[in-house]
């Protein structure tokens, strides 16, 4: 297990927004950071740094899935992780280049991290601290010490559902004061 690094999973359909998500990892002030794109049955771009792994997937095992199912598609990052820290990233979302430095100056005591996460109409979730369906998003980084932790479903609030598992596995957890996660859609 590397430590002081995390990994960003990222499920793709190979959006034109992809490029400005990983400009977004490549501009983060600290460098200690990986990234699994998991392009979902399209072919998707090579990035030219070392940190980016790219695989295409078209199922799920031996199942056909619907293509969409970004928690199925999260799974199959998560099994290929070998950082301390794991963190999520949608293709059409960026992160402040101070995301990493923080998570590692800041926040490394917690065993997970929900990240306030800002919405082009300037919603910031989630709001008073409240944990609760709709009121938090995929913004989460966690330690990769939780064995067979996965997401379960493909439905709106997979991420709630997530962060439901977390908390039925350590009460340490924080919520940033920061805004470090800007959902661009």
């Amino acid at each position: 297990m590397e430590k002081n690094v995390i990994t960003f999973i990222i499920p793709s359909i190979n959006r034109e927004s992809l490029s400005k998500c990983i400009d977004s990892l490549i501009n983060q002030t600290n460098p200690n950071w990986k990234c699994i794109i998991i392009y979902d049955g399209v072919d998707g771009k090579i990035f030219n740094d070392h940190r980016i792994k790219t695989i295409r997937i078209d199922k799920i095992g031996s199942k056909s899935y619907t293509h969409g199912m970004s928690g199925l598609v999260r799974n199959e990052g998560l099994k290929l992780c070998k950082t301390e820290w794991v963190g999520f990233l949608d293709d059409d979302d960026t992160l402040h280049s101070e995301y990493v430095n923080k998570l590692f100056s800041k926040y490394s005591e917690f065993d997970f991290i929900i990240w306030r996460m800002i919405f082009p109409n300037g919603l910031i979730i989630p709001r008073n601290n409240n944990i609760s369906f709709g009121n938090v998003g995929i913004s989460i980084a966690y330690k990769n010490k939780f064995d067979n932790l996965f997401f379960d479903s493909n439905r709106d609030g997979e991420d709630f559902d997530f962060i439901n598992k977390l908390l039925l596995l350590s009460n340490k957890y924080t919520i940033t004061e920061e805004t470090y996660y800007n959902v661009n859609h």
